[in-house]
């Protein structure tokens, strides 16, 4: 039985995953903070150890010896400069800690899973080859997921064993934090306005099942790019209005007003100390079209791009089952 030690279970792409692997036959030991929820991970069997990725010592005594295939998902995605310190302590220093003591314990394969944002703005549709510009970004985000990348191919040029997926837009069960908002807004009429930008949006059951593909296919010191059809989120959010049984919104906002509001919100959250519901990292990435190929993912790790009706269907599902909506 092959054993994963896995990072960020308890969030959305990671609680997939546990499943994926769980379904798969394999021994799963995740990785939690102290009072994290994990009855989900519990629920499939799957042992928690207590660690914090800041905190080396921490990670070296949870993580147990002999393990094939860290699979590193948790990361901090907040949109707020706010948060930039926290994020970078766990996006760069956290990744650089989990690199470190994986090469320690001589780990046998280690999947990384970054963000096409490290690409940066791109001119067209793009893959794998394109130029990343995300590092030096000014999105803390953007900037620090960069910086973990880039550690994990000087891991890779260094001997690990490691690989990057880099998912898009992602859509499905589990989300309550990110698309899936997007329901609650459509049925009480508070969504402020449609953005203008557009994506590529994946189906996070495919997404976990392209990981562990790439723990047994994967070449090391490769990014495959996990995207899906791409839409511009006025369809998107049509078609939750159409789940919902709701008045589709028929048109968008300019890009200008939604920076300008994101950045007046941002000047109040300087004096209050919250972060705001829209801040200016968050209006640049609802502003941007981001069009990138998944023929790469599609050929080696026998990736699917699903439609986005049937991902908004099962992130719905879940949402009404748990009572969220």
């Amino acid at each position: 039985m092959p054993h994963a030690f896995l990072t960020g279970g308890t969030g959305f792409v990671g609680r997939n995953l546990a499943e994926v692997l769980s379904d798969a036959g394999w021994r799963v030991t995740a990785l939690v903070r102290a009072g994290s929820k994990a009855g989900p991970l519990q629920e499939l069997r799957i042992e928690t150890v207590e660690g914090r990725l800041e905190d080396s010592e921490s990670l070296r005594a949870a993580m147990p010896e002999g393990v094939d295939v860290v699979f590193h998902v948790a990361a901090d995605t907040s949109p707020w400069r706010g948060h930039r310190a926290r994020q970078w302590r766990t996006n760069v220093e956290g990744t650089r800690n989990m690199l470190k003591v994986a090469m320690e314990k001589a780990i046998g394969r280690f999947v990384h899973t970054s963000t096409i944002a490290v690409y940066g703005h791109q001119a067209g549709r793009f893959d794998e080859g394109a130029q990343k510009h995300g590092l030096g970004s000014w999105i803390g985000y953007v900037n620090s997921k960069s910086r973990a990348e880039a550690a994990v191919l000087e891991a890779a040029q260094g001997g690990l064993d490691a690989v990057i997926l880099n998912p898009g837009h992602i859509l499905g069960r589990y989300d309550s934090h990110n698309w899936a908002r997007m329901f609650a807004m459509v049925r009480d009429d508070t969504l402020p306005g449609v953005p203008p930008g557009a994506g590529c949006f994946a189906n996070v059951r495919e997404v976990a099942k392209a990981h562990l593909k790439a723990a047994e296919v994967g070449a090391r010191g490769e990014n495959y790019l996990l995207g899906g059809p791409h839409e511009t989120f006025l369809a998107l959010l049509r078609e939750i209005a159409r789940i919902l049984d709701m008045e589709p919104p028929d048109k968008t906002l300019p890009a200008i007003a939604i920076k300008t509001a994101a950045r007046v919100k941002d000047l109040a959250s300087r004096i209050t100390g919250k972060p705001p519901d829209l801040t200016p990292e968050g209006a640049y990435f609802v502003c941007q079209d981001e069009n990138f190929s998944s023929g790469k993912a599609k050929d080696r790790l026998a990736y699917r791009c699903r439609p986005i009706a049937d991902s908004l269907r099962e992130s719905h599902e879940w949402l009404r089952d748990e009572g969220k909506i």
